[in-house]
């Protein structure tokens, strides 16, 4: 919260219903009030200059310039977090991915309208995210210096191959920050590459089509059965875990609908874990931006069986949480900005595997 004063927040969207609905959402809680609203993209672009909020959510679809335009226009000229409400349609799904991609802040979907459950859990989500969001901007300059130094082996040692898989984690700030580390994996990435991105089920599949038209990897959403392959990316699907079984050079998913972990549904530490107890397979894994400490035990199981886990600094996460509670855990070897990892991750796995 600022000093004196609450979360401002700007509400766009092209139903009035759905303004008045997120309108005293916001305003039922002390720490937040609505600092406007607007009507289309145009009108919010106005309204930000004028009105100067903390944080802006933006329907998806709108008419003329639509959420993901007027997105893009807002990170081009004067960049804050904005959160996307996003509606049930496979386009408005696409649509979303995009603008998670673009540098949205996170999303909500609307609530389907058939379960009066489904607002209160709306109220909830949005109004954490609005927390979480405006606290992403505002964090502390010099801890990263602190960090490096609790970190064992951050600077002076680095494995060159001999890993048979890497295992991403990312929540909140991951789409954007996949966008950007994806690009840099060619066809002949040398081992299965398995993500697990907080995300609901209706979402991960368009998710990893489009990392798919970015990626030189080919990249789809897990199914249960389904094999592992170098130059092949799996995304665990939403709202079910991702376990790996099997044994060195015949790794297969498992998909699981056990209980959720860490409060998240697919979770790291579940497909971490199940990666660590493959006999003979070495992992390395990277911990990206998100809320939360899922990873964090997983990481450490990884390690302890002879794998490698970077995390991603406070430099470039979106949102410094997983990867700063895995820091202080112990549980991580290096702690890089993201444009830094695809050198180390060239190094770890060289072409042609083991060095």
């Amino acid at each position: 919260m600022t000093p004196g004063g609450r979360i401002r927040v700007l509400v766009t969207d092209d139903s009035a219903f759905m303004r008045t609905v997120l309108g005293d959402i916001i305003s039922a809680v002390p720490d937040m009030e609505v600092a406007g609203k607007a009507r289309n993209g145009p009108d919010a672009l106005e309204k930000i200059a004028r009105l100067r909020p903390h944080v802006v959510t933006m329907d998806v679809e709108m008419p003329g310039m639509d959420g993901l335009q007027t997105l893009r226009s807002i990170m081009e000229t004067s960049p804050l977090p904005v959160i996307m409400i996003s509606g049930r349609t496979g386009h408005g799904t696409e649509t979303t991915i995009r603008a998670l991609e673009s540098g949205a802040f996170d999303f909500i979907r609307k609530p389907s309208g058939q379960d009066p459950g489904e607002l209160v859990q709306m109220a909830q989500e949005l109004q954490d995210k609005i927390r979480l969001a405006f606290s992403s901007i505002a964090v502390l300059p010099g801890m990263e210096e602190v960090l490096q130094e609790r970190v064992p082996g951050s600077v002076f040692s680095l494995p060159s191959g001999g890993f048979d898989l890497l295992l991403i984690a990312a929540s909140t700030g991951g789409p954007q920050t996949l966008a950007r580390l994806m690009p840099g994996f060619s066809s002949e990435f040398p081992a299965p590459v398995v993500i697990v991105q907080h995300m609901p089920k209706d979402f991960t599949r368009s998710f990893a089509e489009r990392l798919d038209q970015i990626s030189g990897l080919s990249v789809m959403e897990a199914r249960d059965g389904m094999p592992l392959a170098p130059g092949v990316a799996v995304v665990a699907p939403g709202g079910v875990h991702l376990e790996l079984e099997g044994k060195k050079g015949s790794i297969k998913c498992v998909l699981r609908d056990s209980p959720s972990r860490n409060y998240v549904k697919p979770s790291a530490d579940v497909l971490f874990s199940s990666a660590a107890r493959i006999p003979g397979v070495v992992s390395a894994g990277l911990i990206l931006t998100g809320m939360g400490r899922d990873g964090t035990e997983g990481a450490k199981e990884l390690r302890e069986r002879g794998g490698f886990v970077i995390a991603e600094s406070r430099e470039t996460a979106v949102v410094y949480g997983m990867p700063r509670v895995a820091a202080e855990s112990g549980a991580v070897d290096r702690v890089l900005p993201l444009h830094l990892m695809a050198g180390d991750l060239a190094e770890m796995f060289p072409p042609g595997g083991k060095k």
